[in-house]
Formats: structure tokens, C-alpha cells, sequence
């Protein structure tokens, strides 16, 4: 699961960095030369799916998701250790209806060969196909840390920290 979420990191990193390359070149084609691009802006939106949709399991696995903890850190250890069960729990059951809701979204885009209807007119469940894919090694992770968590909270194995 290790290699699959760093893959997937990897991913969304080239994309970052081919994002902020084209939008760096077409800052000094606008504003240098008076010659702005038509693509730049559709493209890139298109790489930000990347970076999102792949950076989820990354950022889960790296435990570096936003919480607010302020009431949790207060409590018994025992406590703590199944809330994060009953949250990665919800967590997965959130992400295994967005992976649904998306599949059928690329599925139907894909059919139908869907395009983007601006002047580039570009068919767009290549870009779409990445939210599916990020939900499902987000999944696949969050089973990996349920069970991981759940151990723990069993005592059967030594905490994780955080």
C-alpha cells in the first residue's frame, strides 16, 4: 500500500510542478509579450484534479489531513484510540460514496465522450478518471489504517503516534 500512495504522490506532484510551470509561462507570455494562451487556465484546472484527487491518500497516510483535536487530546486513551476507528469508519464510508458518485460520472463522460465546451473543446474523463482512481488508494489506505487502528484500540498492538 506504501508504494501504491507514493506512486500516486509522485503523480500529483509532477502534476503540481507542470502546473506551475505552464501558469509561470503563461504569466511572461501575457504580461512580457502581450501573447496570453488559451490553454493554460483549462489544462491546469484539469492538473489540479490530479494533485487533489492523488494527494488524498498521501496526505492521510502522512496524517497531515487539517483536525481539530482540542476536545479528543482531553480524553481517555481507550476513548481516543476507537474514535479514530469511528472516524477513519466514516471517513471510508464518505469516500466509497464519492468513489460511486464519481465512477458513474467518468463512466457516463467517457460514453458519451464528453468535451469541456470551451474554444479547446477537449474530451475530459482522461482528467476525470484521477478522482475514481484517488478515491479508491484512499480507500484501500483507510481499511489498511481501520484495521491498523482497530488493533490498537483492541490492545492487541502498539499505538500508532498521532
Amino acid at each position: 500500500m506504501n508504494r501504491l500512495t507514493l506512486a500516486a504522490s509522485d503523480i500529483a506532484g509532477l502534476a503540481l510542478l507542470v502546473m506551475t510551470l505552464m501558469v509561470t509561462m503563461d504569466v511572461v507570455l501575457r504580461y512580457g509579450f502581450n501573447a496570453p494562451t488559451k490553454w493554460v487556465n483549462e489544462f491546469s484546472g484539469y492538473l489540479m484534479v490530479v494533485l487533489i484527487f492523488l494527494g488524498l491518500s498521501y496526505a492521510l497516510k502522512e496524517n497531515a489531513h487539517i483536525r481539530v483535536d482540542f476536545l479528543v487530546v482531553r480524553l481517555p486513551r481507550r476513548i481516543q484510540d476507537w474514535m479514530k476507528v469511528t472516524a477513519s469508519t466514516l471517513l471510508l464510508v464518505y469516500t466509497m460514496i464519492l468513489f460511486y458518485l464519481n465512477w458513474h460520472f467518468f463512466v457516463e463522460s467517457f460514453a458519451f465522450q464528453t468535451t469541456s465546451r470551451t474554444s479547446m473543446d477537449v474530451i475530459v474523463w482522461p482528467a476525470q478518471l484521477f478522482m475514481p482512481l484517488g478515491l479508491a488508494i484512499l480507500g484501500l489506505l483507510l481499511i489498511c489504517n481501520i484495521y491498523t487502528e482497530a488493533k490498537a484500540a483492541l490492545g492487541k498492538s502498539k499505538r500508532a503516534n498521532s
